[in-house]
């Protein structure tokens, strides 16, 4: 045991020694800072944004809601015959509008249709004047309006009164604004006042960008460039041959650098993951853990088979459950990263040529993502698809929780067996070690 804490004391000292180390850890440092900044960004501009797409959608329902002829048979004002769809009514006045059935009957108009475009053009135009003034409406009004918004939509999208391309186009589709409907309720029903936006930044929030998009693929591929050196450092330097005539095993040194990696690249981002942690709670406030998030039903996330005939499916659980599943999935594949970046630089003995190709895998699977259908079979199979920690957990690709753990750590272990091998059975030194 002395030994082992010997050389993993030895290999810290190289470790922190590495300029190139160095410039890696300053890069996560100024990734998750850029991280927090965007989000702050897109929460900044989040209010006037969304005041402006309701204003675009209660218009646009008012645009198609009024055909002129129609709108003269139903007593209303100030629509301009030569731009109809610039016309502009109060909330009063689409609350005031009698619909008689005989009418729309002569003029073949589907009553159905005409009452959706009157509650469309009603919730976005009161949405509207919140998002301009919150202060003009409580929040459980809000998600009550949003959620009258979110049904009229769906019934829409069922009776083809809107176009699935609109509606994907604005992240309206059905699937979503079920999902919506769902946690607005949640909030509801257990009242926790909901963020100002999604984008809000604060300690937990933060927890939660960083499992989100290609954060955690960004954050694994600078880990596995910090654990490249680990081997190869010695081998390209020509030191390897004092190191490796030292009263050491082959399988002790090994394995001090296996765990002297794994330590150090998981202890490094803890540490500036955690300081993030400490220092936005300060400055922003900690976040609620109760607050609501989406993800797959325990039947996709323990499936092992494909989940293609079963996306969109979801449950509402609390952010703590979500963190607790989504970082106990990056840990795993931070480990599978590492051991198969050990791994491949053994085998190559090139650090040049261990980089393009670990680097190399990470675009490819880049590419991937961002070509194959969600519910390719591709994606449940592949180990490294399990990076996208937040489409797999909420069930929107073609994956399982379960299988993702169990193919990381297949892989972790196949990699640690077949270059403790490697490394043992090398002839290092010019003859068998």
């Amino acid at each position: 045991m002395k030994k082992m804490i010997k050389l993993i004391l030895s290999e810290w000292t190289k470790f922190r020694g590495n300029n190139k180390n160095k410039i890696i850890v300053a890069i996560i440092i100024a990734y998750l800072l850029g991280l927090v900044i965007y989000n702050g960004n897109l929460h900044d501009s989040y209010m006037y944004d969304k005041e402006r797409d309701m204003g675009d959608q209660a218009r646009e329902a008012t645009g198609r809601l009024q055909v002129l002829d129609m709108l003269e048979e139903m007593g209303l004002e100030g629509v301009d015959p030569e731009n109809p769809g610039s016309v502009e009514i109060e909330q009063d006045e689409l609350e005031s509008i009698e619909v008689d059935s005989e009418e729309l009957d002569l003029l073949e108009i589907d009553l159905e249709e005409v009452e959706f475009l009157i509650t469309e053009a009603s919730t976005s135009t009161q949405l509207e004047s919140y998002y301009r003034s919150p202060g003009v409406m409580s929040w459980q009004r809000v998600l009550e309006i949003q959620n009258q918004k979110y049904h009229n939509l769906i019934f829409a999208a069922e009776n083809n009164y809107m176009d699935n391309d609109v509606l994907r186009y604005r992240n309206q589709l059905p699937e979503q604004l079920k999902e919506n409907i769902a946690i607005n309720e949640y909030m509801l029903e257990n009242n926790i006042e909901p963020q100002q936006s999604p984008y809000q930044v604060n300690g937990f929030q933060f927890l939660l960008f960083i499992l989100r998009g290609y954060t955690p693929l960004i954050l694994l591929a600078l880990i596995a460039i910090l654990a490249v050196d680990i081997y190869l450092g010695e081998i390209e330097e020509g030191s390897y041959k004092t190191y490796f005539t030292q009263p050491f095993s082959r399988a002790k040194i090994y394995w001090s650098k296996l765990i002297s990696i794994m330590i150090f690249t998981t202890a490094i981002l803890g540490v500036l993951i955690l300081t993030f942690f400490i220092v936005i709670t300060a400055i922003y406030g900690i976040g609620d853990l109760d607050y609501p998030q989406a993800i797959a039903t325990s039947e996709m996330l323990t499936s092992l088979s494909s989940n293609g005939e079963r996306l969109g499916q979801y449950q509402i659980v609390s952010t703590g459950r979500y963190l607790a599943l989504g970082y106990s999935l990056f840990v795993v594949m931070l480990i599978m990263t590492i051991a198969s970046t050990k791994a491949i630089s053994i085998f190559i003995n090139s650090t040049s040529s261990t980089l393009g190709l670990v680097t190399g895998v990470f675009m490819l699977n880049f590419v991937f993502d961002s070509t194959l259908s969600n519910a390719s079979i591709f994606r449940f199979i592949q180990p490294l698809a399990y990076s996208n920690i937040d489409l797999v957990i909420r069930g929107q690709v073609n994956a399982s929780y379960v299988v993702g753990i169990l193919l990381a750590l297949t892989v972790t272990i196949v990699m640690i067996i077949l270059s403790a091998i490697k490394l043992i059975k090398s002839d290092l030194l010019g003859s068998e070690g």
